[in-house]
C-alpha cells in the first residue's frame, strides 16, 4: 500500500495501478478496501486535472463512485471509513455517503455525532422511517436535547403524512413529557383540528380546562368555540355560567355575561336568555355599552313585556 501510495504521489500512475491490481487480489478486506480507495484517488486526480471534457468528467465521476462504493464495502477501519464519508459528501454522492454513515453507525451504534449525520442524510434522501429511528435513539442518548429531537420527529411524521403515527407520538409525549406537556397539547389540538377529529379535540380541551389553571382562559375560549362549532350550545353555556358565578374580576364577569346571553339567544333558548339577563344585568348598568347590549338582548328575546321592564329600569338608571 505504501509503495502504491508513493507511486501516486510522484505521478507514476501506471506503476501505481499495476501495484493496486495485485493488492486488490488480497483476501484481507482492509487491504482490499484501502487499495480501492487509492484507485479512487487516482481517478479523482484525473477528474480535477486540466483539459478534461465534460463528457470525460461524467465518466470519471461514475467510475469514482463505483470504486468508492467497492472500497467502503471492504473497509472495516472506522477512521478510513470517515475519510471515505467525507469524500462521498465532497463529490455529492449523498446516497453513497449515507451507506457509509450507516456502516460507521453500525460499528458505533451509540455515537451521537453519527446518529445526527445519518439523520441529516435520511431526511435529504427522504428515508423517513429511518430518520425517525435515528431521532428516537438520540432522544434516549442525548437527553439534554430530547425536546428538540421530539419536535423533529413530529416534523418527519408530518413530512411523510403519517398522521396515525403522528397522533400516537404526540399522545405519548403529552402523557410522558411533563415539562413540555402544554406544547404537545397544542400540537395535538392542531392535528385533531386538521383531521376534523372534533370529539378528540373536545375531550383534550376539557382535560386542559380542568387541570391547567395557568392557561384556563385560553382553553376556555378554545373549548367553547369548539362547542359552538359543533352546536353543543348547552355545554358552552354551562361553562360561561359556571365561570360567571365564580369570577370576581369585573371585566371578565362582563365578558362571561355577554357570552352566556349571546349563546342562549343563538340557540333559541329564549327563556334562559331572559333568566340570565334578569339575574345579572343590574351589576352592568353603570356601563353605557353594556346598557345598550342588555336592551338589545332583551328585545331579541321576543318578549315585549320583558324588554319594556328592562328598558324602564335602564331609563331610571340614566335619569339617576
Amino acid at each position: 500500500l505504501l509503495i502504491a501510495e508513493r507511486y501516486i504521489k510522484i505521478g507514476e500512475e501506471k506503476k501505481a495501478i499495476k501495484h493496486l491490481d495485485d493488492l486488490e487480489k488480497s483476501n484481507d478486506p482492509d487491504i482490499l478496501g484501502k487499495a480501492k480507495f487509492l484507485r479512487y484517488s487516482i481517478l479523482k486526480q484525473k477528474f480535477f486535472s486540466k483539459n478534461v471534457s465534460l463528457e470525460e468528467k461524467e465518466y470519471l465521476r461514475h467510475q469514482m463512485k463505483a470504486v468508492l462504493e467497492e472500497s467502503y464495502k471492504s473497509m472495516i477501519d472506522v477512521k478510513e471509513l470517515e475519510k471515505e464519508y467525507k469524500e462521498a459528501l465532497s463529490m455529492e454522492f449523498q446516497d453513497l455517503a449515507y451507506k457509509i454513515a450507516i456502516k460507521i453507525l453500525n460499528i458505533n451504534p451509540s455515537n451521537i455525532y453519527w446518529l445526527k449525520e445519518n439523520y441529516k442524510l435520511a431526511i435529504m434522501l427522504k428515508d423517513y422511517d429511518n430518520a425517525i429511528r435515528f431521532l428516537q435513539k438520540l432522544v434516549i442518548l442525548d437527553k439534554e436535547n430530547s425536546f428538540n429531537y421530539n419536535k423533529e420527529i413530529v416534523n418527519v411524521y408530518k413530512a411523510k403524512k403519517d398522521f396515525y403515527g403522528l397522533s400516537n407520538h404526540l399522545e405519548y409525549l403529552y402523557k410522558t413529557d411533563s415539562a413540555n406537556k402544554y406544547y404537545w397539547a397544542k400540537e395535538l389540538l392542531n392535528l385533531y383540528s386538521y383531521q376534523k377529529q372534533y370529539n378528540k379535540a373536545i375531550s383534550l380541551l376539557e382535560q386542559l380546562y380542568e387541570t391547567d389553571t395557568k392557561n384556563k382562559d385560553l382553553w376556555l375560549k378554545q373549548l367553547t368555540d369548539l362547542y359552538l362549532y359543533q352546536k353543543q350550545y348547552e355545554k358552552a353555556l354551562n361553562i360561561y355560567l359556571t365561570q360567571l358565578d365564580m369570577e370576581k374580576n369585573p371585566l371578565k364577569r362582563k365578558e362571561y355575561f355577554k357570552k352566556a346571553v349571546e349563546i342562549a339567544l343563538w340557540s333559541k333558548n329564549l327563556e334562559l336568555a331572559k333568566n340570565i339577563i334578569s339575574k345579572y344585568y343590574n351589576e352592568f348598568l353603570n356601563d353605557r355599552e353594556m346598557m345598550k347590549f342588555v336592551l338589545k338582548s332583551s328585545l331579541a328575546t321576543g318578549d315585549p313585556k320583558f324588554a319594556y321592564k328592562i328598558a324602564l329600569d335602564i331609563k331610571q338608571r340614566v335619569i339617576e
